[in-house]
């Protein structure tokens, strides 16, 4: 009997809203993106044989101080050294033999750093392009020139801009520059790059899928906290119809791991309402990449940290629990671990009773395991007995 798909599980979705409307821009990179151009082949796609992405954390810095940070900080102890480009690079020939269409690079700085642009962003942009995959950039923007504009563009780079607020003072506060000298400057200087982005970007504008929809390779990320929720609209209108709008709630991890700190940022309203108002907000419902209500990041991926540590979420460097990647660089030992990802998270959704689009975004149910305590109990019953 074949394991049931995620849309066929009986069990509840952490945030079962709908969208104010469907909305009318498909972003590039993204699942509805792949099964459009699927459909245009004649093709349906198995992501349960293969996976679509490969996140991969490069080992960059960062000036911001958000509070919201899911990384848990540079030298984390129980990382190891970091991959070379040349290493990085083999991951990627093995994610294209495996069928992988896009990197994906959220972390673990600000890859729009000079000095992380030239050393690391740029060489893995490269090869992926020349394994013809494209590539989902997560940014802040703040270091953004003309000169990696162009390169984005050129080189089949989706952007994906942070803006957590149009307010100069709010801003600064959410990046954790609020005291710092010229904090006012901060967010002029994004939003100009943005503008760059726009304007290097604009003549893509006019791509559009079989139902009128228009594709779109940039967009805005918020992640609504209580001291942004009420910008949401304001943040939105200026995402206008070039750039996909993108709402996400806070996640407990990194900096924002302690209780106080994260009840701090999730304010007075409570989660469920910010997890609301996002899903209500965001064009795609939530985070970037919803497919079926859960992260295709997580679900229809593979992610590695800085020192080639498989991970579940790119986002978060806790989930050491899979492995390097390095010590099973084979197409096969690779896909089983992903097919086996996959299937213990349908069994734990059965388990606890919901169907998390993240399994960092759920919160814990008493009596329940979480996620990674799930896999490891798992793992234990699938080893022979002695």
């Amino acid at each position: 009997m074949s394991e049931p798909s995620f849309s066929e599980l009986d069990v509840p979705i952490d945030t079962n809203i709908e969208k104010e409307k469907p909305s009318s821009k498909v972003l590039r990179g993204m699942p509805d993106f792949f099964e459009i151009e699927a459909t245009e082949r004649g093709e349906q796609i198995d992501s349960d044989k293969n996976p679509e992405y490969v996140m991969i954390n490069l080992d960059t810095n960062c000036g911001m101080q958000c509070p919201k940070c899911a990384e848990p900080g540079q030298g984390a102890a129980e990382r190891g050294k970091s991959l070379s480009n040349e290493e990085r690079t083999a991951i990627l020939d093995l994610a294209a033999e495996i069928g992988v269409k896009e990197l994906v690079v959220v972390g673990t700085g600000e890859p729009t750093k000079w000095n992380n642009y030239i050393n690391q962003v740029k060489p893995a942009i490269e090869a992926a392009y020349e394994r013809k995959m494209g590539t989902v950039l997560f940014t802040t923007a703040i270091g953004l020139t003309q000169e990696q504009a162009e390169f984005y563009r050129d080189h089949d780079v989706t952007v994906i801009v942070s803006l957590d607020s149009l307010d100069p003072a709010n801003y600064a506060r959410l990046v954790g520059h609020a005291d710092k000298p010229g904090a006012s400057n901060i967010l002029p200087a994004v939003l100009e790059h943005i503008r760059i982005l726009r304007e290097t970007y604009a003549a893509d504008s006019a791509q559009a899928t079989a139902d009128g929809r228009s594709i779109v390779r940039l967009g805005v990320n918020v992640t609504v906290q209580g001291a942004n929720v009420d910008e949401l609209e304001a943040i939105r209108d200026f995402a206008g119809d070039d750039m996909m709008f993108i709402a996400n709630v806070l996640m407990p991890e990194g900096r924002a791991r302690r209780f106080e700190d994260f009840e701090k940022l999730v304010g007075e309203k409570g989660l469920d309402a910010l997890r609301k108002r996002a899903a209500e907000m965001s064009d795609t419902g939530g985070h970037s990449s919803l497919a079926n209500e859960v992260c295709s990041y997580f679900n229809r991926g593979i992610s590695v940290d800085t020192d080639g540590r498989e991970l579940f979420c790119g986002y978060d460097s806790q989930t050491h629990k899979l492995g390097n990647i390095q010590d099973h660089l084979s197409a096969q030992e690779v896909l089983q671990r992903y097919q086996e990802k996959r299937t213990v998270y349908r069994a734990w959704c059965e388990q606890i009773g919901q169907k998390p689009s993240c399994p960092n975004r759920v919160e814990d149910t008493p009596g329940q395991p979480s996620f990674a305590e799930f896999l490891d109990e798992w793992r234990e019953r699938q080893q022979p007995e002695s």
